[in-house]
């Protein structure tokens, strides 16, 4: 099995850690992005920043289950998660983002699961990346429901980003996008915030 692991701006010894400790269960295929790469991923969140990011995606081939922890160790997990905090300790108020995606399936329907998390907040940083591996109960009861034809489910964490004023704008903004997908599918309301909103693009977002 292949876990994809993408950054931007980490220091070699970080990168080498994470690669060593996905090298233990999975095939590791590393990408490190350029600053075009950020660009052209990220338009939005480098636009309210100072344009000093780092960034780690990780994307494993396991469904978010109960069974997770028995492909990867809670030991081997609780160092990935270590590492990722050790960097934002480091970073300080930095703006620091990590996406970990994995693999869902309801309804004999695979789609993907993906996490997006980005706090200022050393501390709020580490809570939202501790919440995690507690909603492997949670995530897939509350996602047992989801149409068929569903290809993503986004979770993002809003405990703090790089300030209050900055959350809110990324909020409105996913509204928005959540907003013009409706007005070109069916329906013209928005459930409120931290309900899963399933949209036209098959694509549906979340709050954790």
């Amino acid at each position: 099995m292949s876990v994809y692991f993408r950054f931007y701006d980490l220091a070699i010894g970080e990168q080498e850690i994470i690669y060593t400790l996905l090298g233990k269960t999975f095939y590791v295929i590393e990408e490190k992005l350029s600053f075009d790469d950020m660009e052209s991923k990220l338009p939005h969140f480098l636009s309210i920043t100072d344009y000093s990011i780092t960034f780690i995606e990780l994307i494993f081939p396991v469904i978010f289950n109960n069974s997770l922890f028995q492909t990867i160790s809670v030991e081997r997990w609780n160092s990935i998660k270590g590492i990722i905090k050790e960097i934002k300790h480091r970073r300080g108020n930095k703006p620091v983002m990590c996406i970990l995606k994995f693999k869902g399936n309801t309804n004999q329907t695979d789609f993907n699961i993906i996490f997006s998390i980005t706090n200022s907040s050393v501390h709020s940083f580490e809570i939202a990346i501790e919440k995690i591996e507690h909603l492997v109960d949670i995530v897939p009861t509350q996602l047992s429901s989801l149409p068929p034809n569903t290809i993503e489910v986004f979770y993002f964490s809003y405990i703090k980003m790089v300030s209050r004023k900055q959350a809110a704008e990324e909020r409105v903004r996913i509204r928005n996008e959540v907003k013009n997908e409706l007005a070109e599918g069916e329906g013209d309301s928005i459930p409120d915030w931290g309900d899963i909103w399933i949209l036209p693009s098959k694509k549906a977002y979340g709050h954790y």
